[in-house]
């Protein structure tokens, strides 16, 4: 059993920065007598994740580190006993989660950024379509075959999906401070765009943008004016795994045995 409840925040990738960027984020929102660990990717996954093949990389190596290892079944029982949830803070489909899903018991809660991003979305919309800014171009399909997943149906064909923009920057340039002003200017950019769709909300679509919400409604604001941007819901995608996980653990307690 678990004796206090504890919820892993794990970052697939092996880079520190984008982990303690998640921690400055996160420790300050998290409810009373829930407990936080936040781990890294093991030197074996990639420095940040910009493709299917790197996402597939890294969940490979996730699940080694988090489960595998000679005795499997002992390592998933251990990291059940020490968990309620856990966050896994990529913004994709990424395959790690089903792994641990199929592993760990139904009353482990294991989701992703991309799978807590709509759910908040569709709450925070009111009916209005739902738009996600990321790093890389090469990331666009795979958030796509995401979002059609989710909905059931082709993301392009959906009208409450208004599409993905890619800022054209890499995982890592978002926590450099010496790319600071450049690493603004092409998210704001990529607001504005989005701003003319007519959305609802935003999604941060990577867990390298956390806390960047008001750059975001800033670039909407370019297009729409103050008033009306503070209508769009900005959605921090890790900010909304950590609540969502948070109300999961008590549905958990009410529905499973």
């Amino acid at each position: 059993m678990v004796e206090s409840t504890r919820i892993l925040i794990y970052n697939p990738n092996s880079s520190k920065s984008i982990t303690d960027g998640l921690k400055s984020i996160l420790d300050p929102i998290k409810d009373a007598g829930i407990e936080l660990e936040y781990r890294s990717g093991p030197s074996s996954a990639p420095e940040s994740i910009n493709d299917a093949p790197t996402s597939i990389q890294s969940a490979q190596a996730g699940y080694e580190y988090l489960v595998g290892g000679g005795d499997a079944k002992g390592a998933a029982a251990s990291l059940a006993s020490q968990f309620s949830a856990i966050l896994v803070c990529c913004f994709s489909d990424h395959p790690l989660v089903n792994m641990l899903r199929h592993t760990l018991p139904a009353n482990v809660s294991v989701m992703h950024l991309l799978e807590t991003g709509l759910l908040a979305g569709l709450t925070s919309s009111r009916g209005r379509p739902i738009g996600i800014i990321t790093t890389g171009q090469d990331m666009v399909r795979d958030i796509d075959a995401g979002v059609a997943a989710f909905f059931g149906s082709s993301a392009k064909a959906n009208d409450r999906y208004a599409g993905c923009l890619a800022t054209g920057l890499g995982v890592l340039q978002l926590r450099d401070p010496s790319q600071k002003k450049f690493v603004q200017h092409a998210i704001r950019a990529k607001a504005a765009t989005l701003a003319k769709s007519g959305v609802g909300a935003v999604m941060l679509g990577c867990a390298g943008m956390a806390g960047m919400e008001e750059i975001v409604r800033k670039g909407l604001a370019d297009h729409l004016g103050e008033q009306q941007a503070n209508q769009i819901a900005i959605i921090d995608t890790a900010k909304a795994g950590l609540h969502l996980l948070t109300a999961q653990i008590r549905l958990n307690k009410e529905f499973l045995p």
